[in-house]
């Protein structure tokens, strides 16, 4: 275990240190996002900001939830989107987060039939807290296939460090709350979060046990994420990495009796239906929204964090986009690497195909290190628990450093 320890701090280290450089976008001027490539259907993410009380873990763009704002925001939202078709682009996925999108339920359904109107819509994923009521939930079962839950944790302590309990209730209220949502949509993920500070093995434990009984179409578990721009430490009075693995093995040992692991942090129920992170799923999407990302055509873009900038550059027909970075061959194989790693189906045969017969080549001193760290299952390249946790690490990384360029442009 010493060694895998030191293997772990090694491609931590490492993909902290690349994070820092690779998200050192530069200031660009635009008349509008890039044109699609007509043959291809790309990942539609739309950014609502709104939330009305700020969870401490988090640094996605958000504000103030004011039903003015609000209205004039999906107005300008939904004329982006009529220009997104207008320029060529086929979406058959959508993810919409935020914030809190479903505090606009009449606005959501709103955009989600307008996308219907325009594309050939398939699955439409949207992120909600415990708390919507019945009229929100008949609004958009219908419309959204998989609603993405924020729950973090059952016990009512660290509700409180999350500043939740308050917002949600306690446990029980969620529970109630949590058991409904699930008979009525298609799919719901669970959204949770181990590896608070001073949290112990029975607490996980308890988690497990409850989502046991609520049996959620599927389950991401995903380590608290470290950020100086959070407030961490500060309400939950520490931060400490010593005990991540273990609870991280917990999790897996525990969750494997009912559910498959289809991703580093992503479980879903044997025999469903699955569809998880944009992210990880899509080599590209556009993003809509004021705080949103696109990556197209190997370039990364970040559009205004701004939400009256957005409403204004909407209304007077100018780009939204403020920032902007290409990245080469050998930094798009590394970040393909780390997605099918963590999807856990990197094959080197379907690698080549997909992204180049020099591909291999170009991650081959990455693949000797993870051999040399016994991340896969012999002469396999599916990872063992010690090359899931690697993953976890890099996405974790991954994500922290998205989270560092969030808290830099807000």
């Amino acid at each position: 275990m010493v060694r895998d320890k030191l293997f772990a701090g090694i491609i931590q280290h490492t993909v902290r240190r690349k994070s820092k450089s690779s998200f050192n976008l530069s200031s660009v001027t635009l008349q509008d996002y890039p044109k699609p490539d007509l043959d291809k259907n790309y990942l539609l993410y739309l950014h609502v900001p709104f939330c009305k009380t700020f969870c401490s873990y988090c640094s996605f763009y958000k504000i103030k939830y004011k039903k003015e704002i609000v209205k004039e925001y999906f107005i300008a939202l939904r004329e982006d989107i009529k220009k997104a078709h207008k320029k060529g682009y086929k979406f058959q996925g959508v993810y919409i987060g935020g914030g809190t999108p479903t505090l606009a339920p009449d606005e959501v359904a709103e955009t989600i039939d307008l996308l219907n109107s325009l594309f050939d819509i398939k699955e439409v994923s949207c992120e909600a807290n415990p708390d919507i009521d019945d009229s929100t939930i008949q609004l958009l079962k219908s419309r959204v296939n998989r609603l993405s839950v924020g729950i973090q944790s059952f016990q009512n302590s660290f509700l409180n460090k999350s500043k939740r309990l308050v917002k949600f209730g306690g446990s029980e209220v969620i529970q109630e709350s949590l058991s409904k949502i699930i008979e009525q949509f298609e799919i719901v993920n669970v959204d949770m979060i181990f590896n608070f500070y001073n949290q112990s093995k029975e607490d996980i434990l308890a988690d497990l046990d409850t989502l046991r009984k609520l049996a959620p179409h599927q389950i991401a578990y995903y380590p608290l994420m470290y950020s100086k721009h959070t407030k961490i430490k500060k309400n939950y009075g520490g931060y400490s990495q010593k005990n991540e693995y273990s609870f991280y093995e917990t999790i897996m040992n525990d969750l494997s009796k009912d559910y498959n692991q289809v991703g580093s942090w992503s479980f879903t129920k044997r025999g469903g239906k699955f569809f998880d992170e944009y992210v990880v799923n899509h080599d590209e999407y556009l993003g809509l929204g004021a705080g949103s990302f696109s990556f197209i055509d190997s370039v990364l873009y970040a559009n205004t964090f701004n939400v009256d900038e957005y409403i204004g550059n909407i209304k007077n027909e100018l780009s939204t986009i403020k920032l902007h970075k290409e990245y080469g061959h050998k930094d798009q194989m590394t970040y393909r690497l780390m997605l099918r790693l963590f999807a856990d189906d990197f094959d080197p045969d379907s690698f080549k195909q997909q992204y180049g017969s020099d591909s291999i080549n170009k991650i081959s001193v990455e693949l000797k290190l993870l051999k040399l760290a016994n991340a896969f299952k012999g002469n396999s390249y599916s990872l063992n628990k010690y090359g899931k946790y690697y993953a976890l690490i890099m996405m974790k990384e991954f994500y922290i450093g998205m989270n560092d360029l969030r808290a830099k442009l807000q």
